[in-house]
């Protein structure tokens, strides 16, 4: 079985969502001021067998203050605030969520958070404690984790690791999504993850990934709808990526990996465990612009942060596929407009041969505006 489908090494997402943790000691002692905003217009038409249709006209923006002390300490502190066109009411929750408990507080206005981040870079690794660099920092594959949720969850925190060497990458995380007092009717929530990539030589990879979320606690009061849950998510595989030096064709990245899934706990989901073949194919071509198309072979699995495509699950019959076909063609547009502003555009097919269910194409397309200026205040010597 073979796929190909968009990394998330993808031009368009490295540009938009991904941030760059390592230090620089050129902006050592330097106080800054740094504001991070996303505006973006998705339209998902889906039939809502596997995925509801729905449209995300909106932005998120993060104000911050920045100070790096010297080569091993950087700090960031603001706010992060998510906007949705004709919305006034948000959910105090999680947005990457996939279990029925949903806050019972709500934002008016505007969802808004605060955002605190510690840098701590020692060598060859960095700490991050607070805000995480989620989402797209952590290359993780479509299976595994969804690319909308870098327009619509809220930003990680916890702590992260990152391991950088000539051989190696290593990103270890917990996002702590719920914490709980006495009496609280929710349950404690937290999502670990890891992606470890060895590398070979120049153009070959072998990437691990692993995201597990767990439910439980043992002082929430009200239980009765919840149970502890555990879901895991894994995938081993190789990457192979290479520069392709004409004048219209810059690159090429094919992987491969066999992805499952676990229920170890709970019964959220009807299927207890799956996997399915997966592996993927993106063309690089001047100017920004990347064509991609997949297939993967579902065998009863389910996803964790990933989109509802790579369900085996029927969102309306609540049935279950045992197997389903599903490619994808998409194709990507990105360019940047001096030193802070990028702007992007992907359209998306998802095609379905489902063994009981027929055939389905689902589309979505989405244009965003990455804005991202830095003004420096101080220099401290």
């Amino acid at each position: 079985m073979f796929v190909m489908c968009i990394s998330m090494n993808a031009q368009m997402d490295s540009l938009l969502f991904v941030r760059e943790y390592r230090l620089d000691s050129i902006d050592n002692g330097t106080l800054a001021i740094e504001i991070d905003n996303t505006t973006f217009f998705k339209d998902n038409e889906y039939d809502g067998k596997q995925v509801t249709g729905y449209t995300l006209p909106g932005l998120w923006l993060q104000p911050k203050v920045t100070y790096q002390a010297n080569k091993h300490i950087k700090l960031e502190a603001g706010l992060h605030s998510l906007f949705f066109y004709g919305k006034r009411k948000y959910p105090n929750a999680a947005y990457q969520d996939i279990a029925i408990w949903k806050g019972s507080d709500y934002f008016e206005g505007t969802h808004l958070s605060p955002f605190f981040r510690a840098n701590v870079q020692m060598g060859k690794m960095n700490v991050i404690l607070g805000d995480l660099y989620g989402g797209a920092n952590h290359r993780l594959i479509q299976p595994l984790y969804c690319q909308e949720l870098n327009l619509t969850s809220d930003p990680e925190t916890g702590v992260q690791i990152f391991v950088d060497t000539k051989r190696l990458h290593l990103d270890v995380w917990c996002d702590w999504q719920s914490f709980i007092f006495k009496e609280d009717t929710h349950q404690e929530s937290f999502v670990f993850g890891g992606n470890s990539e060895v590398k070979l030589g120049k153009h070959w990879t072998l990437p691990t990934q692993v995201v597990v979320q767990h439910r439980g606690g043992e002082i929430q009061v009200d239980t009765a709808h919840h149970g502890v849950q555990t879901l895991i998510n894994a995938s081993i595989g190789g990457r192979y990526d290479t520069p392709i030096n004409t004048s219209w064709l810059k690159r090429l990245i094919a992987e491969a990996h066999i992805v499952g899934y676990l229920q170890q706990s709970g019964n959220l989901f009807s299927s207890n465990s799956g996997w399915g073949p997966y592996a993927q194919c993106s063309l690089d071509f001047t100017p920004g612009i990347r064509f991609t198309g997949s297939y993967f072979r579902n065998k009863n699995y389910m996803s964790v942060l990933g989109s509802g495509h790579y369900n085996c699950d029927d969102a309306i019959e609540k049935s279950i596929y045992n197997n389903v076909d599903l490619y994808t063609a998409s194709v990507e547009y990105s360019r940047t407009f001096g030193k802070y502003f990028t702007f992007g555009a992907r359209g998306m097919m998802y095609f379905y041969n489902r063994e009981y269910g027929g055939d389905t194409v689902d589309l979505n397309f989405g244009v965003f505006l990455k804005i991202n200026p830095r003004f420096i205040i101080k220099q401290f010597k």
